[in-house]
């Protein structure tokens, strides 16, 4: 297949593209506030003017987690609507980053801004932000 037609066969045929990693929930019964330097939470993504927003927890271990300070997943997505400006850059054979500069251009949240959102409601600790996510570029 010629790389125009399957790039035209994309462009056509995909609405959405998602992606989903689970991270583990900070356990309910034993989680504290966990200090985090502001600096570590600027150059893991968040913005400096949102940081005094976060207070990140963490668990410190109880029977009901079995000691690990985590009780269950909770998801963490990326989902990109296929853009018509998404759609004319894939037909132009846009790289990746192209593409990935484009669709935070218009909104789409990445999956460290994802995680970043889960960890600004206590859902999950700093620790799980780092280790489910990439930096974004």
């Amino acid at each position: 297949m010629k790389p125009q037609k399957s790039a035209s066969l994309v462009a056509s045929a995909v609405n959405l593209i998602t992606a989903q990693r689970l991270g583990r929930r900070v356990c309910s019964e034993c989680k504290e506030p966990e200090d985090i330097p502001k600096q570590a939470l600027i150059e893991a993504g968040v913005a400096p003017e949102e940081v005094d927003q976060y207070v990140c927890q963490r668990g410190t271990g109880c029977s009901v987690c079995n000691d690990t300070g985590y009780k269950g997943r909770v998801g963490i997505y990326q989902v990109m609507p296929m853009f018509e400006e998404i759609r004319e850059m894939v037909l132009a054979g846009a790289n990746t980053a192209e593409i990935k500069r484009e669709s935070m251009r218009l909104g789409v949240k990445t999956m460290r801004q994802s995680a970043l959102l889960k960890l600004k409601e206590g859902v999950t600790s700093f620790e799980e932000v780092l280790r489910c996510t990439v930096a974004d570029d």
